[in-house]
């Protein structure tokens, strides 16, 4: 069966997906839908430039070729790739079906033969990642292709030479691979990689556990937010007792489904969800605002607000009213208002 094979603005539409899913905004930085798409991941005033080059993954080849052989084909460019200071630059395909993207080592294949220009990965690969969220395939000689789900877009960004480089002994990728699996890798094979790829497998495992928390309170909440019911694939995952707090968990009932204007009012003290699951604005904030002239659109915002907030179908799913009490105190909701209803 023929695989779909996306057009290249749909290619930077998966990608841009990608980053936001990661919870990053996407500027193009040189409008453009020819090799190499050059863009800027944005975060708290952070930018990562990146130069992005992507093409389908499909079969191809006829039958003489091995049935879980895929592949990339760099057509449309010619050699070397384009790499410049201070960007990063990608080598990616897309798998439709899976819903991953495989990134290969620009090291590598910066420069290829025009008369063979493809990147081969096995099928198995591209579908562990879309099951455990990344996946390495040792291509020998030392060469690792790595998959990935798009909400570990930045993670592979961020860590692209060192996730390619696990692959320089066999300890290294045997630990790599082990980070895939729901066990963690035991503390004494880490201690047997250097600092710096054992920060980079302790960072994917971090990675992975936002990215299942992400998955289960987005699904949980109908992928609407829980303030306003707002849909239109804008909404992320926030904990309700923030990561950075003692006691903070990766249960679905320590989180909530926010667009991204309730994300941040949540976050800041405007708008707080009390532990009887009503939503309400910090008069104490408010006044604050009012008297530093910052009000204006008050009335406006309070109208987007629920009275009570979308809650999951499943019980155990719904927000402990313990963590939404805490949630409340940690963001400065003062513990002798009435309206906290402590549980």
């Amino acid at each position: 069966m023929e695989m779909p094979h996306l057009s290249k603005d749909e290619l930077l539409e998966r990608f841009r997906r990608g980053l936001w899913a990661c919870g990053y905004q996407c500027l193009i930085r040189q409008p453009s839908l020819e090799h190499p798409f050059r863009l800027a991941a944005l975060r708290e005033g952070a930018a990562h430039r990146l130069i992005v080059y992507v093409w389908n993954v499909t079969h191809g080849g006829g039958v003489q070729r091995p049935e879980d052989e895929y592949r990339i084909q760099l057509t449309g460019v010619d050699p070397p790739l384009f790499r410049e200071p201070d960007a990063t630059t990608l080598l990616l395909g897309w798998y439709q079906p899976a819903q991953t993207f495989v990134g290969f080592d620009i090291r590598l294949h910066s420069t290829f033969s025009r008369h063979s220009p493809s990147i081969q990965v096995k099928l198995s690969t591209l579908e562990d990642a879309a099951h455990r969220g990344i996946a390495f395939q040792d291509k020998g000689e030392g060469e690792i292709a790595v998959a990935f789900r798009p909400d570990l877009l930045m993670f592979y960004v961020q860590h692209q030479e060192e996730l390619h480089d696990v692959g320089e002994s066999a300890t290294s990728l045997a630990v790599a691979q082990q980070a895939t699996q729901p066990e963690e890798p035991a503390e004494t094979d880490l201690r047997q990689l250097p600092e710096a790829r054992r920060s980079t497998v302790r960072e994917m495992r971090r990675w992975q556990r936002d990215r299942r928390f992400r998955s289960r309170v987005l699904t949980a909440y109908g992928f609407r937010c829980a303030v306003c019911g707002v849909q239109l694939d804008m909404v992320m995952a926030a904990h309700i007792i923030p990561v950075s707090e003692p006691g903070s968990t990766d249960e679905t009932s320590n989180g909530l489904a926010l667009c991204p204007d309730h994300h941040y009012a949540y976050d800041f003290s405007l708008v707080g969800v009390l532990p009887d699951y009503t939503v309400a604005l910090n008069e104490d904030r408010i006044a604050r605002l009012r008297d530093r002239g910052l009000d204006d659109g008050l009335e406006s915002f309070e109208t987007r607000l629920r009275d009570r907030i979308v809650l999951p179908d499943e019980r155990t799913e719904r927000p402990s009213p313990e963590y939404l009490y805490r949630g409340l105190l940690v963001r400065g909701w003062q513990a002798d208002q009435d309206s906290l209803n402590r549980p």
